[in-house]
């Protein structure tokens, strides 16, 4: 995938008319706008993705306290929206890009459905042992350094059994500003994150959730527990032979449920 795009440093991705009623993509923590290439090449909606700063084709940012946390990434997104002048938009947020999409609901307006896969929304106090399996690959999704034999090792618990797309993910993680790891689990550690349990749970927006049945990171009990007031289709959705990312591993299942998504939002 190449920019079409680039604002303050900031790689964007489009397709078809983008300005109008897209599903815009956030990627997760150490991935890029890359991890959706298949919704690029198969969907036919308007669509727009970025790399978040500091991953994939961005800039990497010197003032990265601030700019490499949940507030600053969701600051990146509110400032392409507002570039853009996107007034209606349904957000779709892996793993990280999940969290990003539920905690900007309280600054950005325009959203009229979120999308969120291999999430777990924090709650408050968070129950980290509820969300996460005691998976030691974990650690290094927040330390700045790591080795390739490390990285290869944490995104093959990003698949099921998929050594391909484990290699491709790899080389997104090394090529990511360390710091993004090290501040954002400092920020978090700093309690800069919103209820999302609540938001989700609450909302007034219609909410898809999709989970791997074989997640390797995330507690399906978990996300299965969650009381979604507007759940869309009332399920939430199970992928079979899948891991941590639907988007990439079952892409025809996930592009048929946001396809779905979309129609029972904007067309109507």
């Amino acid at each position: 995938m190449n920019p079409t795009n680039t604002l303050n440093g900031i790689r964007i991705y489009s397709k078809g008319d983008f300005k109008t009623k897209p599903v815009i993509f956030i990627h997760g923590n150490s991935l890029s706008a890359a991890t959706f290439k298949h919704q690029f090449n198969e969907l036919k909606l308007p669509l727009l993705a970025f790399d978040l700063p500091g991953h994939g084709q961005s800039d990497r940012f010197e003032n990265y306290e601030k700019t490499y946390s949940l507030p600053g990434y969701i600051n990146a997104l509110k400032e392409i929206i507002n570039h853009f002048e996107i007034k209606e938009f349904i957000l779709a947020g892996h793993s990280l890009g999940g969290h990003i999409a539920v905690e900007s609901l309280n600054s950005i307006h325009g959203t009229k459905g979120v999308m969120i896969f291999g999430t777990p929304p924090i709650g408050l106090p968070p129950e980290m042992d509820k969300m996460f399996y005691p998976n030691p690959m974990l650690g290094n999704l927040y330390t700045p350094d790591i080795s390739e034999e490390e990285a290869l090792k944490l995104t093959s618990d990003f698949v099921h059994n998929n050594n391909e797309i484990a290699s491709q993910l790899a080389k997104m993680v090394l090529s990511t500003d360390g710091n993004c790891r090290s501040n954002l689990g400092a920020s978090i550690g700093k309690g800069e994150f919103l209820n999302e349990k609540e938001i989700v749970e609450n909302s007034a927006l219609p909410f898809a959730i999709l989970h791997g049945e074989n997640e390797k990171l995330i507690q399906w009990d978990y996300i299965n527990s969650l009381q979604v007031k507007n759940l869309w289709s009332g399920n939430k959705h199970l992928i079979s032979n899948c891991g941590h990312s639907p988007q990439l591993e079952k892409p025809q299942v996930f592009n048929e449920l946001l396809n779905s998504f979309y129609s029972s939002i904007f067309r109507k």
